[in-house]
């Protein structure tokens, strides 16, 4: 009973935060000394071996039933979870050294201190039996930072070194395995100090990866899709590991900025870490020993979709972190300026209560993008977000424009629009290219999640338009993106869909050159659009007043229908004609100048943006390598007769 209601309070109290008042977060010191005998007690008992770890063994042992047995071993793992936190007056020395070694594993543990060595096999039983503590604790009580950061590393290191062979489950099983992670993954300081490789156990070797093992261990482990009855997993996708991603995207959000910097820091640690192809472990990430039906080197996120949703939530949160320049520095972050002429600068518009941006060099963006579409479920959220942000930042741009701002310098705007558009199309096309050698079946691969995918992920999602105002930082579909992923959206009939869509890349055609513009002449219509907002008067601009009637259906320009890529001639001369009558305000003069100008100029830096992300020396689009590739089959066929 004591035992139970401490851990009441350490939940409580725990739940207060950097909030709590001075000894506020702190248990009482009798309710310390309590959790302290007791342990001490458990440690020092013949009836356990001397060794605390033992208790679960005798509890299962005993006669209580099922229920009385996980209600035992649920107070002990709350006092473990309880005593091992600073936070609450603990620590990690505070707990017994069965407790410890338990948690640390051979590859953490002071193994020179002990007559005989802490093997595997020992700690595969005592793992077993702290798992069986720890599955049965309150659901929302968390362990202290070194104890959750160590117990997350050793079973990390367990996978990596024994996760491929199949006897060892019969050490530890993936049950016990994936309940050890999952609560080891509640505490986020412990995340984030993992994530940054921040956090060095005082008993880890000298070997300077062995974070970067454990975390690599933990991601492409092939967690069980089935139980031992054939059920689902409560594990299939990566669910355990979850808890050690999820909580970024959230607290990128947060009001808190010791909250927001902690994720921000977390992410950047993250993309550098599996986004680094000499630093971090992508290459690991990204051909793994697992095989599926697509791959026989697959991507771990290929098999692990709770993983791949995890990532997902964390691009979504920072798609304007992924537009802005990240330059070639080492992946970081810094403060983000609070003015509104500093942020315009950046050439996308953050939210306001955001404070830090990430620092990321585009390779790393582009390798963990790379990552997330590997996964054939995500890849057309992955794509329908950038087309989702990038209409955001053209609105933004264009919003400026009509009011005299300019909105965000041209340039910026556009080398942020076409940035995300070389990201996306890049990481699209490496990962077919890891799948096939046949390069022009890579590129059909390509444009057919982007183009086709968005149109079936857009259908799910209702309406693309922003929901407050032309200038707003994200669209309602981005935002529970950030927060739930795919989850909501991703129905058994849409995932058909898109299983039949990927079908047929045969059948995909290209966008030549001209449909290309047209079609960027329709995201600027659309733009226009989205702006249609009083001025200071009340009224409507007469600009967008004139729009012509037959380019708009239901909000939106209707150059196409959705079956059919090609505009029609008339619809295309109507909307240059239209760009040349709109006039644009200069703050400078308070003239006008022609509206037109500026789609071509900003088309212009697009296109180098886009060229420089891609990561194509051929200095082409998906669409025209497509055209070239199939010119020269043609050519080919051609000589052969």
């Amino acid at each position: 009973m004591a035992l139970n209601i401490i851990a009441y309070e350490a939940e409580r109290k725990q739940k207060l935060g950097p909030s709590a008042k001075p000894g506020e977060a702190e248990l009482n010191s009798r309710q310390y000394r309590t959790l302290k005998k007791f342990f001490d007690g458990m440690e020092n008992s013949r009836a356990f071996n001397k060794r605390a770890i033992d208790a679960a063994l005798a509890i299962e042992d005993g006669t209580m039933t099922r229920a009385e047995k996980d209600a035992a071993l649920g107070s002990i793992g709350a006092g473990i979870l309880a005593l091992s936190d600073h936070r609450l007056g603990g620590g990690y020395y505070d707990l017994p050294e069965s407790i410890r070694l338990a948690a640390e594993g051979p590859r953490l543990s002071a193994s020179d201190e002990h007559q005989i060595p802490y093997l595997w096999p020992v700690w595969g039983g005592d793992a077993n039996s702290l798992s069986q503590f720890l599955r049965n604790a309150p659901d929302d009580l968390q362990g202290g930072k070194g104890f959750s950061a160590t117990l997350t590393l050793s079973t990390g290191f367990y996978l990596h070194d024994f996760g491929g062979l199949e006897a060892h489950k019969d050490l530890l099983d993936d049950d016990a395995v994936g309940h050890l992670v999952d609560v080891s993954t509640r505490n986020k300081d412990a995340n984030n100090a993992i994530l940054t490789d921040e956090y060095r156990h005082p008993y880890a070797s000298k070997d300077a990866d062995l974070n970067k093992k454990a975390i690599e261990g933990l991601l492409t482990y092939d967690w069980p899709d089935e139980d031992a009855n054939g059920e689902p997993s409560w594990m299939a996708g990566g669910k355990p590991v979850t808890g050690l991603l999820d909580w970024i995207a959230e607290d990128t959000q947060s009001e808190s900025r010791s909250d927001q910097e902690r994720a921000i820091e977390a992410a950047a640690g993250l993309l550098k870490l599996v986004g680094d192809e000499d630093e971090g472990i992508f290459k690991d990430l990204e051909r793994t020993s697992v095989s599926t039906d697509d791959s026989e080197e697959a991507s771990f996120t290929e098999y692990n979709d709770e993983l791949a949703n995890s990532m997902f939530k964390i691009f979504s949160a920072h798609l304007d972190d992924f537009a802005v320049e990240g330059g070639n520095e080492e992946a970081g972050y810094r403060h983000l300026e609070l003015s509104d002429e500093n942020r315009k600068k950046l050439g996308v518009k953050f939210d306001d209560e955001r404070e830090f941006i990430l620092a990321v060099p585009e390779d790393a963006k582009k390798n963990y993008m790379q990552l997330m579409v590997a996964n054939q479920d995500v890849a057309p959220f992955v794509a329908y977000s950038v087309d989702v942000k990038s209409q955001d930042i053209l609105n933004e741009y264009v919003d400026g424009l009509l009011d005299g701002s300019e909105g965000n310098a041209k340039n910026k705007a556009s080398g942020a629009h076409g940035r995300l558009q070389g990201l996306l199309d890049g990481s699209l096309i490496n990962n077919f290219k890891r799948e096939s050698e046949n390069e022009e079946k890579a590129i059909q691969e390509s444009i057919q999640v982007r183009e086709l995918g968005v149109g079936m992920v857009k259908d799910a999602v209702g309406s693309t338009k922003v929901i407050s105002g032309p200038a707003a930082p994200a669209s309602a579909a981005l935002l529970e993106f950030a927060a739930s992923g795919t989850k909501n959206l991703l129905t058994e009939d849409l995932k058909q869909e898109l299983e039949e869509v990927q079908a047929k890349a045969d059948n995909i055609e290209p966008k030549n050159p001209q449909t290309i513009h047209r079609e960027r002449l329709q995201e600027f219509g659309d733009a226009l659009l989205s702006v249609d907002r009083p001025d200071e008067n009340g009224k409507i601009p007469k600009e967008l007043k004139s729009f012509p009637d037959h380019l708009v259906k239901d909000g939106e320009m209707a150059a196409y229908e959705a079956e059919d890529v090609a505009f029609s001639d008339d619809v295309s001369d109507d909307l240059e004609d239209w760009f040349k009558s709109v006039e644009v305000r200069k703050e400078s003069d308070h003239g006008t100048e022609n509206f037109s100008s500026h789609v071509v100029g900003y088309n212009k830096t697009y296109g180098d943006s886009y060229m420089a992300t891609v990561g194509d020396d051929r200095g082409a689009t998906l669409d025209e390598m497509l055209i070239e590739l199939r010119e020269q089959k043609e050519k080919a066929k051609e000589g052969k007769e």
